[in-house]
């Protein structure tokens, strides 16, 4: 008598690492990972005793990928004789595709294809397709790339936050294979093991909290289901002002963008600078691994961002100390990016000033009704790729905008908490920004 089959165990989900998707050049790497889990999980479970590999698995996978069945001489697995059979369509019943004698379970059946056809194609590729890997996303992955080149990120924690953007290791290999950065799984998954490095963070105070001409609190207001939590700065005394939205850069809401706030506010402008975690709990829960913010927000649609931003435009409008004709917004860094889809949301914004941020999609540049100020280091060659295409766009949609280059500037040049803070540059910066809301939030 044949020995029964033990009681199966309760299925792993074999895609708990698969958490983020990419664009579809990249989904057969996803595919060729998630099956080399696939077939580690079959040998486990059902006592497979070798894998034929090579270049047959990748033509197996490109097939998957395609949504065309497995091709006969692809993957054969050799299983015992006893491995139960479940139905299977009539294409994929043993004997229809596969090599080997059924009777011994030498040899690839055709359940057996059918199985692992099957699970790749539902368990996985339907969970790639679910949305492809955004804009923002890649923005994130390829500053952190950078920054590593760049020697500003040590390898071991460029892999542990692509780790954290992906949401598993089984997907940050293909990623970084796509960023030209060569890696194994072993090197991938100790690297998401490691703790988070300890970093000091820099206050950033230029105008104090406790300024006695200004009025500075946090607040929250509802976008959607949703409780954003903001900073609020405005002056003191007679109003209404003219009001900004400030937006953070891709580690959260730091006291950097508070500070920007309080200047702002001094200057005469209610200020409300807006966390875009809300929904996670805000930047202070994530203190000890600012890397886990960036995540968030790389994996957050831009729409609901959008809306927490738009959200933060309505609850300005409404307070007595804010003029709700007079509204701009100032972001930077990934904030830029935010700063720049606002304003093609947003027609009650007059004036808007993105600093080195990616370009909003293109088509919705006719869409925009406020005065942009572009602000762009001359070193930060990856942002500045994008100027030429935002410049036409705005030129053909009659955009009222300026574009301004900083000589000898980088990416993050304006923020005086890192180390590609130009002073310079920063000043003559601020100085145009303030000029131009001015005009455009001030003036009659």
């Amino acid at each position: 008598m044949p020995q029964q089959h033990a009681e199966q165990q309760p299925r792993r989900n074999v895609h708990q690492d698969i958490a983020l998707s990419l664009d579809p050049p990249q989904q057969t790497l996803v595919l060729q990972v998630a099956f080399e889990r696939l077939i580690a999980l079959a040998q486990v479970r059902r006592g497979v005793t070798g894998v034929r590999a090579g270049n047959e698995r990748r033509g197996y996978v490109q097939q998957v990928a395609l949504g065309q069945p497995a091709q006969r001489g692809h993957h054969h697995l050799f299983y015992p004789a006893n491995l139960p059979r479940q139905a299977a369509p009539a294409s994929a019943r043993p004997g229809a595709r596969g090599r080997g004698d059924a009777s011994s379970g030498e040899g690839l059946r055709g359940r057996d294809t059918y199985f692992l056809y099957r699970t790749c194609r539902v368990k996985i590729l339907r969970r790639v397709r679910r949305t492809s890997m955004g804009d923002l996303e890649r923005y994130i992955v390829e500053e952190w790339a950078e920054d590593f080149r760049a020697g500003r990120l040590p390898r071991r924690e460029f892999l542990r936050r692509t780790v954290l953007m992906a949401g598993g290791t089984a997907l940050a290999v293909p990623i970084l294979d796509s960023l030209g950065i060569p890696t194994t799984l072993e090197e991938v998954a100790a690297a998401a093991e490691g703790p988070a490095p300890s970093v000091a963070q820099a206050t950033g105070v230029t105008v104090p909290p406790d300024d006695p001409s200004l009025s500075a609190e946090m607040v929250t207001f509802a976008s959607g289901d949703i409780a954003v939590q903001a900073y609020l700065a405005h002056p003191r005394g007679a109003g209404p002002h003219p009001a900004v939205v400030v937006i953070h850069e891709n580690r959260g809401l730091l006291e950097h963008f508070k500070d920007i706030s309080r200047r702002l506010a001094k200057l005469g402008y209610a200020a409300l600078a807006v966390d875009l975690v809300s929904h996670e709990g805000g930047t202070p829960r994530y203190m000890n691994d600012l890397a886990q913010v960036s995540a968030i927000l790389g994996r957050t649609p831009p729409e609901r961002m959008v809306a927490m931003l738009n959200a933060g435009v309505g609850f300005l409008q409404g307070l007595p100390v804010v003029r709700r004709d007079r509204i701009g917004a100032i972001g930077f860094c990934f904030g830029g990016g935010m700063t720049w889809r606002l304003a093609t949301a947003n027609p009650d914004l007059r004036a808007a000033a993105p600093f080195y941020g990616p370009n909003p999609p293109l088509a919705d540049v006719p869409k925009i009704k406020a005065a942009i100020l572009a602000v762009y280091g001359e070193l930060d060659t990856r942002i500045n790729a994008g100027i030429p295409a935002v410049r036409e766009a705005m030129q053909q949609a009659r955009v009222a905008h300026e574009i301004v280059i900083y000589p000898g500037a980088n990416h993050a040049f304006f923020n005086d908490t890192v180390e590609r803070y130009n002073a310079a540059a920063a000043r003559a910066a601020w100085q145009r920004v303030t000029a131009w809301f001015q005009r455009y939030l001030r003036s009659a």
